[in-house]
């Protein structure tokens, strides 16, 4: 894992699926944890909050929060820029509704009672399509790791 930990945001259930998956005893196993923990940890890293807008075409889009350009004080910010080509990459592989639930899931740290309210589905359903969520952002982590790799 990256060490990152989304229980400082509210814990909520990804926390707690990130919890049991250490034991093996989770919903979840530790590939589908490190992609949640790497999507919270690239938001993080890329200046933003738990932050999308609606993009061209309807697509939920990643917005910088704090900066443009990625620079600073410091000048550019490679590791910045790297989370956010990845998060773009996820903006444009996954459905808006699909990035709205990980970006609920991993980073709100929302319930799965809250979840299952937000998205109107019945907590057994949400289960499975955060599972699902998670899944597919691993999928889209693991077509991107050597574009990434050729980044650095």
């Amino acid at each position: 894992a990256n060490g990152f930990s989304c229980s400082r945001n509210r814990g909520g259930i990804f926390a707690d699926w990130q919890a049991r998956a250490q034991t093996g005893a989770g919903p979840i196993d530790l590939t589908l944890v490190e992609a949640g923990a790497r999507l919270a940890a690239d938001v993080e890293r890329a200046s933003l909050g738990p932050i999308r807008t609606q993009g061209w075409g309807g697509r939920a889009v990643f917005v910088e929060a704090s900066r443009v350009g990625g620079g600073g004080p410091g000048g550019p910010d490679p590791v910045g820029a790297a989370a956010r080509a990845r998060l773009a990459r996820i903006s444009e592989q996954l459905s808006a509704d699909t990035v709205s639930l990980l970006l609920a899931l991993c980073i709100e740290g929302e319930t799965l009672a809250g979840l299952a309210q937000r998205f109107g589905l019945s907590e057994g359903a949400m289960r499975v399509n955060a599972r699902d969520a998670l899944r597919a952002l691993s999928r889209v982590d693991a077509s991107g790791i050597g574009a990434d790799a050729r980044h650095h």
